[in-house]
């Protein structure tokens, strides 16, 4: 949203939004170039990707599927951090568990009302 152009208006639920990026209505849209922010966007996502290869190989992962929760490092108070493996322990499941409508609860209702989602709009 930042490299099109927002301004955090906070109208982007009104169709008011001053910059044109979240609205419908052509006489706000019109500033909104598409060309000229494409470039914008396409530089902003390779900064991003670089920086996110940037942590990875300080981490010492070499792909994406070698992440997991232990190697994220959250600080919840001065001079204490947890893993996200124990900060989010809920939230451990192995690979197919939810397809097979298997694991934590809270997960299964949560995949169970995407699904619902998923199904209506498809």
């Amino acid at each position: 949203m930042f490299s099109l152009g927002c301004i955090q208006a906070l109208k982007c639920n009104t169709n008011t939004c001053p910059t044109g990026i979240t609205t419908q209505n052509p006489d706000l849209a019109f500033g909104l170039d598409p060309t000229e922010k494409q470039v914008r966007v396409a530089n902003y996502h390779m900064e991003t990707v670089k920086a996110c290869v940037e942590v990875m190989e300080a981490a010492g992962v070499k792909s994406s599927a070698e992440i997991h929760p232990a190697l994220l490092v959250k600080r919840i108070s001065i001079g204490k951090s947890r893993d996200y493996k124990e900060i989010y322990d809920h939230l451990q499941v192995k690979p197919g568990e939810l397809l097979d409508m298997k694991g934590p609860r809270r997960l299964l209702e949560a995949w169970d009302l995407n699904d619902g989602i998923v199904n209506r709009v498809v």
